[in-house]
């Protein structure tokens, strides 16, 4: 089995909308047990182990209804069945229009269909010296990859064939673009003036605004102690985390710097905005179990005397 291509046109071919589901998963099958000339041998019972190996199927009729499909001429549209030598073989019809076998495999070794239907077999001699194009003659196109144009939709020059589908080997020959198509249309009317850059976001700003006030406030009790080349984008990241992520108003993060940039124990331990969000919520904590009564925050100053009370007391 080999990798081979498929185009978006395969699902609406007029012919093989006309068959079972399964003979067009069979169809697809063809093309990975096939060789680089879209030849294979007929044996029903190893192509069903193949490409249908868990479905009750005849895949000798599901082949059958593959092959009785023919174009204008009366020419093989998707399959040919045909003997050569006392074995019976299986010719994919326009298999190389529509897949790039790679330029390493295997030459096939299985005879061709006879001259009454050489029409719909491209022999080496009728399109190359070696029917597989070797990578720079495809070099937008590789060998077992989605090739550029099943990527887009079916072109609007396909005349030939009204319902936008090609027949056999692997869906629908798409026409090429020229540039001229490729080209975005003509506005109707007076342009639009080009949109005037939008503003960065305000979380972004409060952000940024937040942590360069920790920067300020640190540098204002000891100058110097953060340097003016500290990445102000990476603090700036750090708060707008916590805004977005740990649910922090700015007006809460603002209050723990300033009340933590004050604090003679926290002010020497919160340097970076990193630091600030890690203890956060240590911080919010200690900064409201040290206000007072009437709302006054309380110091380590409160504290120590607290504690000599205490000891002087025993209450």
């Amino acid at each position: 089995m080999r990798a081979r291509n498929i185009k978006p046109g395969f699902f609406k071919n007029e012919h093989l909308l006309s068959c079972d589901p399964l003979a067009r998963i069979l169809f697809e099958g063809l093309w990975c047990m096939a060789d680089r000339e879209g030849r294979l041998e007929d044996r029903p019972n190893k192509i069903k182990i193949e490409i249908l190996p868990c479905d009750n199927s005849d895949v000798n009729a599901l082949l059958d209804q593959l092959a009785q499909w023919t174009d204008e001429d009366g020419e093989p549209a998707l399959i040919m069945r045909y003997q050569a030598d006392g074995k019976r073989y299986i010719q994919i019809v326009n298999f190389l229009k529509h897949q790039n076998p790679h330029v390493k495999e295997a030459k096939s070794s299985i005879p061709a269909p006879c001259l009454h239907h050489a029409c719909t077999v491209l022999e080496p001699d009728s399109h190359h010296a070696d029917t597989v194009q070797t990578p720079e003659q495809h070099s937008t196109s590789p060998a077992d990859s989605l090739i550029p144009d099943s990527l887009i939709p079916e072109s609007k020059n396909s005349s030939s064939h009204p319902s936008g589908c090609d027949k056999g080997g692997g869906g629908p020959v798409e026409a090429e673009k020229t540039g001229e198509d490729l080209q975005p249309p003509e506005p109707e009317g007076n342009p639009e003036p080009p949109s005037t850059p939008q503003k960065p976001h305000v979380r972004d700003a409060e952000a940024l605004r937040l942590a360069k006030l920790l920067r300020d406030t640190i540098n204002g009790r000891s100058p110097g102690l953060v340097p003016a080349t500290t990445n102000m984008k990476a603090w700036a990241k750090s708060m707008r985390l916590m805004i977005e992520r740990d649910k922090r108003t700015p007006a809460d993060i603002e209050a723990v710097i300033r009340w933590c940039q004050s604090d003679p124990f926290w002010c020497s331990n919160i340097l970076s905005a990193v630091k600030l969000r890690e203890k956060f919520g240590q911080l919010w904590d200690r900064m409201h179990a040290r206000a007072g009564p009437s709302g006054r925050q309380r110091t380590w100053m409160d504290e120590l005397n607290e504690e000599e009370t205490h000891a002087a007391t025993g209450v």
